[in-house]
């Protein structure tokens, strides 16, 4: 923007006549300023950002296009002083010959001896007269003036002819009374600068004409100005009317300014406000468009802000869209991460596992922002289709499954049946293989419904201590003997490495959570003294026992693995 306005400058100041172009360096200086203006608001808002040394104050830094403006406006003024000063000097030197030129008249006018002569020297004065330059506008009323007063009196004055000055008087009268009829035939309701031009007209053919007839001069003369001044109050009232309304227009245009002054200053993070405020903008911008003008350099100034906030806006929107546009992309690469991860997995039958990955990436969708509207859909879709996948694959398979526990729980029962009904041989080794073989065979046996699962479990155990008991084998033994079995069953399945890897470490965490135990027992024992002590000693003592025996159990099932 300041280099397009910093060149027109320069084309500017190249003009031979600064005068022509005046107006025009004044609009490019106001809206080079407006420019300077919003750079310095700007830097503002980013020194505000930031935080400062206490009393450190902001300090603008200029374009660098600021110093070639200013030279280019500096030479500008300069040739303009030029020109100002040589028209100034000019009309001085004219206004000086129209002083000369009254004065001459004065002296016409008072000498009226040779009749000829002094008429034909007022004919070269007149002539000298209008071919004068032009003077400044000040001045130039006055001597305006001045010269009608003494013309007139010349010719009121002189001793001519009288049927000559009474024929150029009557003639000038009939002038001046078709100037009046055409004053008075002028419509007020005329286009404004229509009528201004015609009103300025006549003025200036009025004061063409030459003197009429002395007893109807005045009469006349106050007729045909009465009119014009009426005309000329319709004007006046017109441009008084036109500047309040172009008051009423900038105060209209600041106030569309301070609105979008807020929006722009706003930090807006998402799409619907952006799109809120994208149409608040558009809306002012439209209202914009139904105000009015200002003054000339008023408008363009307010102009330039206005513009240049919504340039800023809509620059921030673009960068807004920018970078979302970059985030949908990442967001859909790591959505068709998932997606491949997902359909990976679909095919898996490792049902807990693969069900507890597939939960975590449904997670993660949720946490990934989203991808571009058009492919947002597409992507969940096919997320979705490779979850499905497996999840009705585990629908089917667990179906299946109900199936089979209902089966193997009729196993378990008619086992525990058999269990019961054995009886003893008599031959305690054989006996113990037997419930062994028992054992194993209740492992080899799938899984049961759960809501089954205690009550079958409870019943297979009340059955083998009911014949452990009839072999006097103590619980602890009872125990290793079906631990024994459970490993070797353990052993023999699959996925045999990682099912002995857990045991072990539960095993070795409850040994860890006994040692623990005994010794809060042990301390406990030595802070108990005086009168029933012994007591809670010796039922401490018990426990320590206890878990001493759990312990050794413990060992033995670590040393089984």
């Amino acid at each position: 923007m300041k280099a397009e306005l910093l060149a027109q400058l320069v084309e500017l100041t190249g003009n031979e006549d600064p005068g022509a172009v005046r107006a025009d360096v004044k609009s490019l200086v106001s809206r080079y300023n407006a420019e300077t203006l919003r750079e310095k608001k700007e830097q503002k808002a980013a020194w505000d950002e930031v935080e400062h040394e206490e009393g450190e104050e902001f300090v603008f830094s200029p374009n660098a296009l600021d110093v070639d403006f200013e030279a280019a406006f500096a030479e500008f003024k300069e040739k303009d002083r030029i020109q100002r000063e040589a028209v100034a000097a000019e009309q001085k030197k004219n206004l000086d010959v129209r002083k000369d030129l009254l004065r001459q008249f004065q002296e016409l006018v008072s000498d009226e001896e040779n009749i000829g002569k002094a008429f034909a020297r007022f004919n070269e004065l007149t002539e000298e007269w209008k071919s004068a330059g032009p003077v400044s506008g000040e001045k130039f009323k006055d001597v305006q003036d001045e010269y009608v007063r003494l013309r007139d009196e010349f010719f009121y004055n002189i001793n001519i002819y009288k049927e000559l000055k009474e024929h150029d008087l009557k003639i000038n009268e009939k002038k001046k009374q078709e100037l009046i009829d055409e004053v008075k035939g002028v419509s007020p309701e005329l286009p404004i600068k229509e009528l201004d031009a015609r009103v300025r007209d006549l003025q200036s053919r009025w004061m063409e004409i030459g003197p009429s007839p002395r007893e109807t001069y005045k009469e006349m003369a106050d007729e045909f100005f009465g009119v014009c001044r009426e005309l000329i109050g319709k004007i006046k009232e017109h441009f008084q009317s036109l500047q309040e309304e172009f008051d009423q227009n900038l105060a209209a245009k600041k106030e569309l300014v301070d609105q979008l002054v807020r929006i722009v200053e706003l930090e807006i993070q998402n799409h619907g406000t952006w799109k809120k405020k994208t149409d608040q903008v558009l809306e002012l911008q439209k209202k914009w468009k139904e105000i009015g003008f200002a003054r000339k350099g008023d408008n363009e100034q307010v102009w330039e802000e206005f513009r240049g906030l919504c340039d800023k806006f809509f620059d921030a929107k673009q960068a807004y869209y920018d970078a979302r546009k970059d985030e949908q992309s990442n967001n859909k690469s790591r959505k068709e991460s998932l997606i491949a991860q997902a359909r990976e997995l679909s095919q898996s039958d490792d049902w807990k596992e693969t069900t507890d990955k597939l939960i975590g990436l449904q997670k993660e969708w949720k946490k990934v922002g989203s991808a571009a509207h058009y492919e947002e859909q597409k992507l969940w879709n096919d997320f979705r289709s490779a979850c499905d996948d497996f999840f009705s694959r585990k629908s089917e398979h667990f179906g299946s499954m109900d199936q089979k526990q209902e089966v193997n729980l009729q196993a378990k029962l008619d086992l525990i049946a058999e269990i019961s009904a054995y009886e003893m041989s008599g031959n305690k080794q054989e006996d113990i293989a037997a419930l062994k073989d028992f054992s194993a065979r209740w492992h080899e046996i799938g899984f049961v419904p759960k809501k089954n699962l205690q009550e079958t479990y409870d019943a297979y155990n009340a059955a083998l201590d009911v014949k452990y008991k009839e072999l006097n084998v103590n619980e602890s033994e009872r125990h290793i003997i079906q631990y024994k079995e459970r490993i070797s069953g353990m052993k023999s399945g699959g996925n045999s490495e990682n099912q002995l890897h857990k045991e072990r470490t539960f095993i070795m965490r409850k040994m860890e959570t006994l040692q623990s135990t005994i010794r809060q027992y042990e301390n406990n024992m030595l802070i108990f003294t005086g009168k029933g002590a012994e007591s809670m000693k010796r039922e401490i003592e018990k426990k320590i026992k206890a878990a001493e025996r759990e312990m050794e159990d413990l060992e033995k099932k670590l040393d089984l693995i």
